[in-house]
């Protein structure tokens, strides 16, 4: 016998009943068919249930996950525009700074080159290094002389309406300017994002790499159910074949217990014999003697009462029977 494993577990597994059966294919061989087994039709729906429970699991799993991956891709795009969107605005907001500074030299009649526009850079110079930290005494290597000196004189006189107006504005564009980069680093950081988890998604193919992982988990899941029906056949076919061998081993032992109740019929029948064999022969040693005790009467009545011979057949004849 051999289990076909020809067929699908589908195509095998009848959900409506639970019996084993067995048939003779166009080979003549006997095939146990698994897809009707004595096992409880219970036990093998939860394990199919649990297995497809699994795959379930594989794939809303990964689903979440590709789920919260399009979520971040959403965001990160719209960290994009927000920044982009933002960047237009400052780039605006620079444009005016710079109109007004340009208004402001020509209503001040300043030009590069001049005094004025010198001292501007150079308080606009002390600022910045004011600005990242700087004091007094390490800005001085920074600057020359003539230029501390310099300072030391405007900061005395104060400064002058078109110096502080030139310094708000300039403070204004560096505060755009560094809004500016922050979301330029943004839409940078965003991009790179967006394109390294794009590259991942290429290479990794989540929902199919999924999609096998539960159909893997399905077919190894009919298979253990296919493992059990097979196992099942197995322990009933060597079942089967044990009581098969204990009924020849039991006709054997009455076969063998028959031939010995005939040996014994026969010793008790040659037993027989033999004794009847030796009551023949003292019956017949019996009547012997008794023939030869009355052939002894008989001549003794002969001789007593002189009878004829032919007289005398008659009685022998009868003492014999």
């Amino acid at each position: 016998m051999r289990i076909d494993a020809s067929k699908t577990f589908l195509e095998t597994m009848p959900k409506d009943e639970a019996v084993r059966q067995t048939a003779i294919n166009s080979k003549g061989e006997t095939v146990y068919y698994a897809g009707r087994s004595v096992l409880n039709n219970s036990l093998m729906d939860d394990r199919r249930e649990f297995g497809r429970n699994q795959a379930m699991q594989v794939l809303k799993g990964v689903f979440e996950t590709d789920k919260k991956v399009d979520q971040q891709l959403r965001a990160f795009r719209e960290n994009i525009k927000q920044s982009s969107d933002q960047i237009a605005s400052l780039n605006k907001e620079i444009d005016e700074v710079d109109l007004r500074q340009k208004e402001l030299m020509e209503m001040f009649d300043v030009k590069p080159g001049d005094q004025e526009f010198e001292d501007l850079m150079l308080l606009n110079k002390e600022r910045i290094y004011k600005k990242y930290g700087y004091n007094d005494e390490e800005m001085q290597e920074f600057f020359s002389e003539d230029e501390i000196e310099r300072l030391k004189q405007l900061n005395e006189k104060g400064l002058s309406e078109f110096q502080k107006a030139a310094i708000d504005n300039q403070e204004a564009r560096e505060l755009y300017k560094k809004q500016k980069m922050e979301h330029q680093e943004i839409i940078k950081t965003s991009t790179h994002a967006i394109d390294s988890i794009l590259r991942q998604k290429l290479k990794s193919h989540p929902m199919v790499d999924a999609q096998e992982a539960a159909e893997d988990i399905v077919e190894l899941t009919d298979k253990s159910i296919m493992s059990m029906l097979i196992n099942e056949g197995v322990e009933k076919i060597e079942k089967e074949a044990k009581e098969n061998q204990e009924k020849v081993e039991k006709a054997q032992e009455e076969k063998q217990e028959e031939e010995e109740k005939e040996e014994t019929d026969l010793e008790i029948i040659n037993d027989n014999s033999k004794t009847k064999i030796r009551n023949n022969k003292n019956e017949v040693v019996n009547n012997m003697l008794d023939v030869t005790q009355a052939q002894i009467e008989i001549s003794k009545i002969i001789d007593d009462m002189q009878l004829m011979k032919e007289d005398l057949k008659g009685l022998v004849l009868d003492k014999t029977l």
